[in-house]
């Protein structure tokens, strides 16, 4: 009051004087809904720009509130090298949703790549979280192997693969390849390639006029 006098009422005392204590607040427009994936994949290829090998990110996310925004994923290879990126709406998407490529730089190690976690995000700011776990128990693969020939590797060098389901990305120079079993999908870029395909289903992409042997 006027003389600097001061207190605090609370709910009960409200209560007690027969008065309400609680307020209802109802927001017509507000957004409770978090958003959904629809699809996730996980492929590899040869990127013909940058001239590496790449993980493509190809998912369909869909909110009936406010929209999808963005995601944001990590990825780590076998010794852990992360990279983290966000991942924003494309008005213009390619055919299957939205897509991104993640070029695999001379930092990265051949090998397992890893899903450690994929967000989702939609304009009133809700998140929907996966892990590895979670994406897998969703249907979804969480990891790919992807082989491919190192910087400064000899010339000898095999992109060897393992008896499981594996990408195997060519250099633009003479290789070979040992892919084992598995059903594996193989990029041949140089000018005269040596391909063991092994057991398993195998794809073989020629993206050069390559000459190679089975």
């Amino acid at each position: 009051d006027n003389a600097g006098n001061d207190g605090w009422v609370y709910g009960r005392d409200l209560s007690a004087l027969g008065l309400p204590s609680i307020l209802t607040l109802d927001n017509p427009f507000g957004d409770e809904e978090l958003p959904e994936l629809l699809n996730f994949n996980l492929e590899a290829s040869f990127h013909p720009v940058s001239l590496r090998p790449s993980i493509l990110f190809d998912f369909i996310a869909q909110d009936i509130g406010t929209g999808y925004k963005n995601a944001y994923i990590r990825i780590s290879d076998s010794n852990a090298l992360n990279n983290d990126r966000w991942i924003d709406f494309d008005a213009n998407p390619l055919e299957s949703g939205v897509q991104f490529l993640l070029d695999l730089t001379s930092e990265y190690t051949p090998g397992r790549f890893t899903i450690d976690y994929f967000n989702l995000y939609d304009m009133a700011g809700n998140e929907k979280s996966f892990s590895a776990i979670e994406l897998e128990a969703s249907g979804y693969d969480s990891q790919l192997n992807v082989f491919f020939k190192p910087q400064n590797a000899s010339n000898d060098f095999v992109i060897t693969a393992t008896d499981s389901d594996d990408w195997l990305i060519g250099s633009q120079e003479n290789d070979s390849f040992d892919a084992g079993s598995g059903d594996d999908v193989i990029f041949s870029l140089g000018s005269s390639n040596l391909i063991k395909a092994g057991g398993g289903s195998d794809s073989i992409s020629l993206i050069a006029d390559s000459v190679w042997s089975a």
